[in-house]
């Protein structure tokens, strides 16, 4: 059983699409708003069941901020300095909760 596919798209000061758009549709909506930030789906829910997607902040029990990044195919949580990136796993996320994301939240900076 696979992950599921699931986009979010930050356009204009709110999230304009969330959930599992057909291709036709995400397509259509990337081309008229080239302009977007699109975030995925990482496939994993934080502690409390809430669904992690590319951008979110996520904190851990001792309050400490991550940001969840994709790069070389592969989902990770970077520092805020950016200095600091760990590959993760469910396992991992036991503690973790999403706080908010970088592009409505920035002030969790």
């Amino acid at each position: 059983m696979g992950r599921e596919i699931k986009f979010r798209a930050f356009w204009r000061g709110e999230m304009a699409i969330q959930g599992n758009p057909d291709l036709e549709t995400l397509a259509s909506f990337m081309h008229h708003y080239a302009d977007c930030e699109l975030m995925q789906f990482t496939g994993l829910k934080d502690k409390n069941g809430v669904d992690i997607y590319e951008g979110d902040i996520l904190s851990n029990t001792n309050n400490q901020k991550k940001i969840v990044e994709f790069r070389d195919g592969c989902f990770f949580l970077s520092s805020i300095n950016k200095k600091i990136f760990k590959e993760f796993s469910k396992g991992y996320l036991n503690n973790k909760k999403v706080l908010g994301n970088i592009y409505e939240n920035p002030e969790l900076l």
